[in-house]
């Protein structure tokens, strides 16, 4: 049997073990939370520099679309609409390609032999 002293050193000595056991799951956690924060400052720092080199692309993109001649295009596409009046073989290739919402045209022939998608 454990004498009353014996007990006192043995519970004391569990004490201080659960103790120690508790500081260094608190360390633990501390460093763990600490590089946690690191790592997340880390990610919205890259984050930041990829959204600024977006904005930065973003506004070059919409200053060279502002400066898009459009009535060119037009121009281009109705002269290649008025050539392909002439050669029936580039009726698929305008059937592929045209969108009537967004240049006004029509597609030369509906019965023509343009390929179904």
């Amino acid at each position: 049997m454990e004498t009353p002293e014996n007990f006192e050193t043995t519970s004391q000595r569990q004490i201080a073990e659960l103790q120690e056991e508790l500081y260094s799951v608190r360390t633990l956690l501390s460093v763990s939370l600490v590089l946690m924060i690191i790592f997340t400052l880390c990610v919205d720092r890259y984050l930041f520099k990829q959204v600024s080199g977006l904005n930065g692309q973003n506004t070059m993109l919409k200053t060279e679309i502002a400066a898009f001649n459009q009535p060119k295009m037009i121009e281009f596409w109705n002269m290649f609409m008025n050539y392909a009046k002439g050669h029936p073989e580039y009726v698929p290739v305008i059937a592929q390609f045209a969108d009537p919402n967004v240049l006004g045209q029509t597609i030369l022939s509906p019965n023509a032999n343009a390929p179904k998608k």
